[in-house]
């Protein structure tokens, strides 16, 4: 728990936790060439080799593991994922929680989420504050995205989106929306972030 007099960030959470929408993100392009290629080779899903990539780089920066906890602030040793699917008729289900781990345990927890929700089973929500919030659009890109929010009950949870994967410049790239809450994370975070995520996706080579 933290004690938020103590906290770096108290100007910044006390000016922006009074907004009525404290909420802001971006959307930008990742160079996503070595999971795609990997993802075809390995008969992999994207969608959760993306979903590692992205929880990992969280994981990686403090300021992502702060938390808003009934009007508390903790501070978490992980973040973990949870996400959307489309059933078989078209309809959104949401993921069970899946816990950040080791690439080859979170690839096969992932996948398994991923089919229990595809299958239109409802999934029993888990009381957890410490997790991201996962989608993508594989059937287009994007340029911005509009979350739904419950602007009554202000929450730290990260709300990020990929758009679908395409050529340019013959590198494979997708359009990467994410959004904070700003008594949380500023831009410089975001940005970290971002940066974090492409220099794994980069460095990643196949075993």
């Amino acid at each position: 728990k933290i004690n938020i007099d103590d906290w770096n960030r108290k100007k910044q959470f006390t000016f922006f936790s009074k907004f009525d929408n404290p909420y802001t993100g971006c959307t930008t392009l990742i160079n996503v060439d070595n999971i795609v290629k990997y993802s075809k080779n390995n008969n992999i899903s994207f969608y959760g080799l993306m979903a590692y990539f992205v929880i990992n780089a969280i994981n990686k920066i403090d300021e992502f593991k702060y938390v808003l906890e009934e009007n508390e602030i903790y501070k978490y040793d992980k973040i973990n994922a949870t996400f959307s699917v489309l059933t078989s008729n078209n309809q959104i289900n949401f993921s069970r929680i899946v816990e950040f781990n080791s690439f080859n345990k979170f690839i096969n927890d992932f996948i398994k989420a991923k089919e229990e929700a595809e299958s239109g089973k409802i999934i029993s929500y888990e009381v957890a504050y410490n997790k991201c919030y996962f989608t993508c659009t594989p059937w287009m890109r994007v340029t911005s995205v509009q979350n739904p929010m419950n602007y009554k009950n202000m929450d730290s949870i990260p709300r990020i989106c990929w758009g679908k994967y395409f050529l340019q410049n013959n590198k494979y790239m997708i359009d990467f929306s994410i959004q904070v809450n700003h008594a949380f994370q500023d831009g410089y975070h975001i940005g970290l972030l971002i940066n974090q995520l492409q220099c794994d996706i980069d460095n990643f080579l196949e075993n």
